[in-house]
């Protein structure tokens, strides 16, 4: 189950269903955005993740987009991590 699917000026933000890596002892959430502006349709794809590393009992966040990502949108993604990750 996901949350986020949000738009947001031009763009939508949404997020994927928690990626669990029992090997490496982490799970990811992944933040997506879209856009049908054809002038920024190359800021579209994954721009942001989550990590909750099982061994450091912390969350991570990463961002992968030079053009930004509002700070409202990241802490729906981090608010929306905390629920769906299972840290117990």
């Amino acid at each position: 189950r996901c949350n986020l699917d949000l738009p947001y000026g031009i763009h939508r933000y949404w997020t994927t269903p928690p990626h669990v890596d029992r090997e490496k002892g982490s799970s990811t959430i992944l933040l997506h955005r879209e856009t049908d502006h054809p002038l920024f349709a190359k800021f579209s794809g994954v721009v942001a993740e989550v990590v909750y590393w099982d061994a450091l009992g912390h969350y991570y966040l990463r961002t992968f987009d030079a053009s930004g990502v509002p700070t409202e949108v990241i802490e729906m993604l981090l608010a929306e991590s905390k629920d769906l990750i299972r840290t117990g």
